[in-house]
């Protein structure tokens, strides 16, 4: 089980990822930072979600989106990413 060092509440609107931040905003969504890498959302109902669209997992986004407990991890790359996860 990772420790983070910082999880609260994030409801931005100037990034792309806020958009799915109001879609999932009933999920109480968090984010993960640790180490100065973050990882986009993490749900009341345990589903890890990371928005990279058109680009790549850093190798440390990775080791981190990797370690965390999550019963369901969603990589969203592109809108087809998008509205098949959800």
């Amino acid at each position: 089980m990772i420790i983070t060092t910082t999880v609260k509440p994030f409801y931005g609107t100037t990034t792309r990822g806020s958009g799915l931040n109001r879609l999932i905003k009933h999920k109480n969504p968090c984010y993960i930072y640790k180490n100065k890498i973050e990882i986009d959302f993490l749900t009341k109902d345990k589903i890890l979600i990371e928005v990279k669209y058109n680009s790549e997992l850093t190798d440390k986004q990775k080791k981190l989106f990797e370690s965390v407990n999550a019963d369901k991890k969603v990589l969203i790359k592109n809108v087809k990413d998008f509205t098949s996860s959800f």
